[in-house]
């Protein structure tokens, strides 16, 4: 609902807009327009409907006026007097009470009057006006008087004729020496008299009623036009403070008007064009008529919108109202028909297409050429033709090395945009140009990294709350356990216990212990993998810390009756690294071996240094028999790219180490399933592990710089660690 009222609303803006345009632009057009055609006659009737207050101030009160007088006057000195009476009199008792009239001819007694007096005019050279009368002319032979509401009206002075009473003077009753004129008119007084507020005659025409109402129809009219004109400009006003609004369905002009071809656009231009100069040329005339005026205003508004369209266009559509042509939708339509067909056959068909193309077009030119070259015929069409062909095949050439320009672009952009996500970038999306030939693998490429960001989200939440819940239930786990072990210590320094009860508390040690070497796993685990635990790197020998390793569990190897077989250059491997944290790796994974080792049979702990071309060890294993045979061959193979390369060149070379160990049970599992938390080869759980020994050598290895990785090759099982080699003197 408040979608169709925001819609509404922004149509009602723009329509406001609208129609104070057009009434504003309107009037003032008409103004123009009158101004032009009748410049005094408008400026007069400005006059008389805002400033004239009474009809006595009109021209034409002041024509009509002279008019009667003139009729009387010719009356009075007419041969024919006695109809010449009839006829005026029948014309003015149309004016009934509004007009009081009296002539009389004093040489031959004529006299015609609709009252019985003059009101003292003879005696006193003007009358006394009865009441509701304030106007009067009076002509005594040799000189006329006027009078309007106790105020004489000079009509001797040079705009007499301008002031309306130009019948005066035409037939010399203004003239000083009008006795010489006409001498019979010296001897005439004629009196008229004008009612103060002019009423309507029943039955009558008058003249004077329909002057004061063809005034008060002219006041009218100027004060509602200038009420509509007030009205358009407040219009204007609202659409002007409710500009975002009538942006808003300017918006959607711009997208209606951009729908259109370009040709259709200056087609419709020029219509507009030839209405504009047909209506010029049509009314051009002296005067103007109503529809005249209309026609001219109407030209204006539809100049005025048309301009406005034409910026609204311009503005919200810009550089697409020249690409939106007839050249490009036909391209645009090909476009959607190369699409459907794969990249390549796509790509081949556009090169087939321009090619043909092209060729007609320079057929076409050709042919064109030659006509106007050899041709007697009207050469204009193929002028025409020539230069069309030529313009086209420009435009083809410029669109298609444009096109094949950004397709490189697109493919660089691609390639990059590739190369980002191997580095890990899969939030950073690639946005092409929809109409973009690379376009639909650019978006397949985007939804394979949202697949990556959701599945890496995913896992990166999954390991947090694991790491969560791990921390938690381990921290709730150290208090109680540290109390545990603490008593079952005093429980043990306990005299007098029988041997039984000794038992139960050695086993509750035993476990209590396990269990806190667990909870002490699952701490390192939880730090090694949050990135929250401290590395101190440093620079160490690897084959002495492996050797340091073997020795601490000397112990746990002579009692698991497994032979090791030690492979460990004499020349030290320098890594940069954490010595305590490695050596919880090696303990891990010999720890591992010792445990899930098939009995009696071999454990295999090699370190392979340089390129892995060879091996060097100590020539010795568990069991005390010697190796140096073995030895002796591998140190001479590998002496010597030891001494050419381990000691510190700018080649990055690596050490590996490599423990692997005949399995006592079945590994039905993957490398991937075992490095899991609490993940146990042994199903069967006979062993003490924990599941934890393998995820925290992997962990504590990433975390020293190396990598770790786990094969399963049938029963045997390796664990592999590689460290980047450093220099002796590094």
């Amino acid at each position: 609902m408040d979608i169709k009222l925001k819609k509404s609303k922004a149509l009602i803006v723009w329509l406001c807009f609208f129609i104070g345009i057009c009434i504003v632009a309107g009037i003032i057009t008409g103004g123009i327009v009158l101004l032009k055609e009748d410049y005094h006659g408008f400026l007069y009737a400005l006059d008389k409907a805002f400033f004239k207050l009474d009809i006595k101030d009109t021209l034409e009160f002041k024509h009509t006026i002279s008019l009667r007088f003139h009729m009387l006057a010719e009356a009075l000195t007419d041969e024919n007097a006695e109809e010449r009476l009839k006829e005026v009199q029948s014309n003015l008792e149309k004016e009934g009470q509004n007009l009081i009239y009296y002539a009389k001819n004093l040489q031959n007694g004529v006299k015609l009057s609709n009252s019985e007096t003059d009101f003292g005019a003879a005696a006193k050279g003007f009358p006394n006006l009865p009441d509701g009368y304030d106007y009067y002319i009076f002509f005594y032979g040799k000189k006329m008087t006027i009078e309007d509401s106790g105020k004489a009206v000079n009509i001797y002075d040079k705009n007499v004729y301008n002031a309306g009473y130009s019948v005066l003077k035409h037939y010399g009753y203004l003239s000083e020496d009008i006795a010489l004129v006409n001498p019979i008119l010296s001897k005439c007084h004629i009196l008229l008299i004008v009612k103060k507020d002019i009423e309507e005659v029943d039955g009558q025409e008058s003249q004077l009623y329909q002057i004061k109402q063809d005034l008060n129809d002219l006041k009218s009219f100027f004060g509602r036009i200038f009420i509509v004109f007030l009205i358009g400009w407040v219009l204007i006003f609202l659409s002007i403070l409710n500009r975002v609004t009538k942006k808003e369905f300017d918006v959607k002009i711009g997208n209606f008007l951009g729908k259109f071809w370009i040709e259709i656009k200056i087609i419709a231009a020029l219509i507009i064009l030839f209405i504009v100069v047909l209506i010029s040329y049509r009314y051009d005339s002296i005067g103007i008529s109503m529809l005249q005026l209309l026609a001219k205003i109407f030209t204006v508004l539809i100049v005025i919108w048309s301009l406005y369209f034409v910026f609204i266009d311009l503005l919200h559509n810009r550089k697409k109202v020249f690409y939106n042509n007839t050249i490009n939708s036909l391209i645009k339509v090909y476009r959607t028909f190369e699409r459907k067909k794969p990249f390549q056959k796509g790509m081949l068909l556009r090169l087939y297409v321009f090619i043909a193309a092209e060729a007609i077009l320079v057929i076409t030119a050709g042919i064109s050429f030659i006509i106007l070259a050899f041709g007697n015929t009207n050469k204009i069409p193929f002028l025409f033709g020539f230069l069309l062909s030529l313009a086209i095949g420009v435009y083809l050439i410029y669109r298609y090395v444009r096109r094949y320009n950004n397709t490189v672009s697109d493919i660089g952009k691609l390639i990059d945009q590739i190369e980002a996500i191997k580095n890990g970038d899969v939030k950073n999306k690639l946005q092409l140009n929809p109409d973009a030939d690379m376009y639909n693998a650019a978006q397949s490429l985007n939804k394979i990294q949202e697949g990556i960001n959701k599945a890496v989200e995913a896992r990166i939440r999954s390991e947090r709350t694991k790491v969560e819940l791990i921390t938690n239930v381990s921290h709730d786990l150290k208090t109680p356990l540290t109390s545990i072990i603490s008593y079952v210590d005093l429980l043990y320094k306990e005299e007098g216990l029988s041997e039984h009860i000794k038992d139960y508390i050695k086993i509750i040690k035993q476990k209590s212990d396990r269990l806190k070497t667990l909870i002490a796993d699952l701490f390192d685990l939880t730090k090694a993998t949050s990135g929250e635990i401290n590395v101190d790197f440093e620079k160490i020998d690897l084959g002495k810390l492996v050797w340091q390793t073997l020795a601490d569990m000397n112990d746990d190897i002579e009692q698991s009756g497994l032979k090791f077989k030690v492979n460990i250059p004499e020349s030290p491997l320098f890594i940069m690294s954490d010595g305590k944290k490695l050596y919880r790796v090696f303990q891990n994974l010999i720890s591992n071996a010792l445990k899930y080792s098939l009995a009696g049979s071999r454990v295999y702990v090699d370190l392979t240094a340089g390129n892995g071309k060879g091996n060097a060890g100590n020539g010795k294993d568990n069991d005390g028999k010697d190796n140096t045979a073995m030895k002796d061959n591998i140190y001479r193979e590998e002496n010597v790219d030891m001494e050419n390369n381990i000691n510190g060149f700018d080649d990055p070379w690596q050490v590996t180490a490599i423990i692997k160990n005949i399995a006592n049970y079945e590994m039905n599992f993957t490398e991937d399933e075992i490095l899991e938390r609490f993940a146990r080869g042994d199903k069967a759980r006979s062993t003490e592990g924990s599941g934890l020994g393998l995820a925290i050598a992997k962990s504590f290895t990433q975390v020293c710089g190396g990598e770790f990785d786990i094969v399963i090759d049938g029963d045997m099982f390796k664990a592999i660690l590689k460290f980047n080699l450093i220099g002796e003197n590094a």
